[in-house]
């Protein structure tokens, strides 16, 4: 009863305005996620789910053959998909609510770090973002490690300001769940070690002593834990399938050089996707302002950016092996929200310019700003929809051979075609995603060459069913066939399926 009554007090103490500010920020992002989440899957998602989240979690926590195991992601599937099917919405569950709830995150995490102005901020251009969007409604573990990346810089704030055994508890539970999911959590994690080590030795932290020697036991408690999460991989895959796979392995000087310009420039793109070059170079000025006047806006004495930028940058040399651009998608909200600070800090500077320089009063109010931010969180939202830039799944955002939108259809179209004797041909690339949904339409799935379950092509073909999905680049020399001797039995704007009697080429 007493926290019932606690609570409507501090609502009503944030104001009416504010609280339905909040509230309505987040039901838009976690709208445009919800809408989004039915649409075909991806080829790493189900990828990934084939070959270990569908599979006995002794299996899906041990066998580390391909990199985009990502472990905890992989633990909340199975659960999922148990529960609720093999749907797409199943499959999709846990990165979509880590997706909804790094919006609110978000808001509480600048909140602490700025105020309650550039909570809303960021909290808007998070829930707005195409990129994060898209990674909302991708079955991998992207989205849960950038939520548990900001509840644990949130939680890490607590701590300087004031230590509690509950904080430190969360601190390790939180860093092991974040190498849990990936790996390259290692760079994040490190950014934050620097960043409390600067904070200790400019005497933002109070109580030094025991703040250093808390962390250090926190840090080897974590360690501990990760090494057990890991031992089923180090037991079953060795050590090298994390550390050293074809993935991270470093490239010459040159070359890496060459494919680290490309990385940041398709990164820069993938983060700024869906917005105009105007809108873009505000939120970059908004990010510049807040490292400029970081002292005069935040609470805290040093800024997170630069230790975090540095361990990157250490963690690309040391690696020398360009990574995906989705391994910087952690960033991205604590870019946004930095960039939050800076523009509520530039337009309180111009309020205050206008009000006693040139002696004019604005004639807004609260309402009308929370509405005005509302509005621009779901005209970009509005945008992200209109561009259909979600099915184009590539990490620059462009359309690439991660996607087969028609999957689904064609599947379908095929379901009540194929007979004994008949075989389904299409780039690799592109099987994983028919596979799916095979499966999900009831096509035996000996039909299709390739498949996850090593099904073999009939040993007497009379007739090859080729799948073209060329609007993402799965051509038919990409599927080893001749199509010459063809004839187009469907087609549409993105893809088309070509029969070709008595066997083809093999």
């Amino acid at each position: 009863m007493t926290e019932g009554i606690t609570l409507r007090k501090r609502l009503k103490a944030e104001g009416a305005a504010h609280v339905a500010t909040v509230a309505a920020i987040c039901a838009v992002g976690a709208a445009i996620r919800i809408a989004l989440v039915f649409q075909p899957v991806r080829l790493d998602e189900v990828d990934s789910f084939f070959l270990f989240a569908s599979r006995p979690l002794s299996i899906g926590l041990a066998d580390y053959v391909k990199p985009n195991n990502h472990l905890l992601n992989t633990v909340l599937v199975h659960v999922s998909t148990g529960l609720f099917g093999d749907s797409v919405l199943a499959m999709r569950l846990p990165a979509l609510i880590a997706g909804i709830l790094l919006i609110p995150a978000a808001y509480m995490l600048f909140r602490r770090m700025y105020n309650r102005t550039a909570g809303l901020v960021g909290g808007a251009l998070v829930a707005s973002s195409s990129h994060l969007i898209s990674y909302s409604t991708n079955a991998r573990g992207y989205s849960l490690q950038a939520l548990l990346f900001l509840l644990l810089i949130y939680v890490t704030v607590g701590l300087k300001r004031r230590e509690g055994w509950n904080g430190w508890v969360a601190f390790v539970v939180l860093g092991s769940l974040l190498f849990f999911t990936i790996p390259t959590s290692l760079y994040l994690y490190a950014g934050l070690l620097l960043w409390l080590a600067l904070s200790l030795l400019l005497k933002d932290v109070e109580n030094r002593k025991r703040f250093t020697l808390h962390l250090v036991s926190a840090c080897a408690v974590t360690a501990v834990l990760v090494f057990l999460l890991y031992l089923p991989v180090i037991m079953r895959s060795g050590v090298s399938s994390v550390t050293s796979n074809p993935w991270v392995l470093p490239l010459a000087a040159a070359r890496f050089l060459q494919g680290l310009a490309g990385n940041l420039a398709e990164a820069w793109h993938a983060w700024n996707l869906d917005l105009n070059i105007v809108l873009s170079i505000i939120i970059a000025l908004g990010f510049i302002a807040s490292i400029m006047f970081h002292r005069r806006i935040a609470k805290d004495r040093v800024n997170i950016a630069a230790p975090v930028l540095v361990a990157a940058a250490v963690f690309l040399l040391a690696g020398r092996q360009p990574p995906f651009v989705r391994v910087w998608l952690p960033l991205l909200p604590i870019y946004l929200g930095f960039a939050a600070a800076g523009l509520t800090y530039g337009g309180s500077q111009a309020i205050m310019l206008l009000t006693r320089k040139w002696r004019l009063k604005p004639r807004f109010g609260p309402a009308l700003g929370a509405a005005v931010l509302v509005a621009f969180t779901l005209f970009i939202c509005v945008m992200v929809l209109s561009s259909g830039s979600a099915f184009q799944t590539s990490d620059d955002g462009t359309t690439g051979v991660e996607t087969f939108r028609d999957a689904e259809v064609v599947a379908s179209f095929l379901r009540t075609r194929l007979r004994p004797g008949d075989v389904v041909r299409t780039d690799e690339l592109a099987v994983p995603e028919l596979e799916y949904y095979f499966l999900r339409e009831s096509v035996p799935l000996g039909y299709l060459a390739g498949n996850t379950f090593g099904a073999q092509d009939p040993e007497t073909v009379k007739r090859v069913w080729v799948v073209e999905a060329f609007g993402e680049g799965h051509t038919a020399d990409r599927a080893g066939e001749s199509t010459e001797a063809g004839r187009v039995v469907r087609a549409d704007d993105h893809s088309r399926v070509i029969l070709v009697e008595g066997g083809g080429s093999q």
